[in-house]
């Protein structure tokens, strides 16, 4: 269990938001855990986590896709706790406020369907009954994960952080469908019922979540590259342009003749020294993008 908490912590640091639920499980299934194996599941945590001294080893190499820089253990330490993105955390105004709030009831509106939806007070009401260790356990992530969401505007990338929660609630939905069934007698009719509701968010989703003609982030890079004259220099903002060129250029070996410049220096050759001068603490975002070329 350690192991992999430290890798998923590796993978991003919205995991950590987990660890009061499984300490809260821990200390419940486990009051009498010995010293030893808790020494034991901490030093494992901190060597899968060691996985990220990889990031200043492969920096050395100048590799074509860099981030921010991690040359010194001061970046290292930036980038592992966020700090290009703290200025977004716990300093919200009212109204980004509101659109955190709006987002959150679309997307669940969305990801379950509002049929689906009516069985979360019966799933908690069953949980409360027969199961308030796993009742615990889900209500810290959903509250948890909830609270940090909430206070962290980012909203073009926000729905990916209520994943923990949308799990949660997925498994709350199933018990209450459980409590709801479980009285009928036909089992064949119960599995039917099950079924049914299974591919419900399924066909409510499928239209309108389709991607399967969606080529926006693609088509962007290749027109951008399209109308550049040759030997331009072109000077990008905006994450959906920067991205898509990256993929373009550095991929797909497009158009070598061209130079892209970012304001960060982060997929592409740090022009304004940024990386270089600039201590990742200190970044603020500009919300603005506009995109030139010479």
């Amino acid at each position: 269990a350690g192991f992999f908490f430290g890798i998923g912590i590796t993978n991003h640091l919205l995991t950590v938001l987990i660890f009061p639920a499984l300490a809260f499980i821990l200390i419940i299934n486990r009051p009498k855990l010995k010293t030893a194996r808790i020494i034991v599941l901490s030093l494992v945590l901190i060597l899968s986590y060691g996985l990220n001294l990889y990031l200043p080893l492969r920096s050395t190499k100048n590799p074509s896709h860099r981030w921010t820089e991690v040359a010194s253990l001061t970046k290292v330490t930036d980038h592992l706790n966020g700090a290009q993105y703290r200025h977004r955390m716990f300093s919200l105004n009212l109204s980004e406020y509101q659109e955190s709030f709006r987002i959150f009831f679309q997307l669940y509106f969305g990801e379950f369907s509002p049929f689906l939806l009516l069985f979360i007070p019966v799933g908690f009401y069953f949980l409360f009954k027969k199961d308030r260790k796993s009742l615990i356990f889900i209500g810290l992530l959903i509250t948890i994960n909830f609270f940090y969401n909430l206070n962290y505007y980012i909203p073009h990338e926000i729905r990916v952080y209520y994943l923990p929660a949308s799990l949660m609630l997925a498994l709350v939905i199933g018990f209450g469908i459980f409590k709801v069934i479980s009285p009928i007698p036909s089992g064949v009719l119960r599995k039917i019922i099950c079924l049914v509701l299974a591919f419900t968010p399924l066909v409510y989703n499928m239209t309108r979540e389709s991607r399967r003609w969606h080529f926006k982030a693609y088509d962007i890079g290749e027109n951008i590259l399209r109308i550049l004259p040759k030997e331009a220099v072109f000077f990008v903002e905006d994450d959906t342009q920067l991205f898509s060129l990256s993929y373009q250029l550095k991929t797909l070996a497009k158009r070598p003749d061209i130079r892209v410049i970012n304001r960060v220096g982060t997929l592409f050759e740090d022009f304004y020294g940024f990386r270089r001068d600039k201590d990742m603490r200190d970044i603020q975002v500009r919300k603005t993008f506009e995109v030139f070329f010479i």
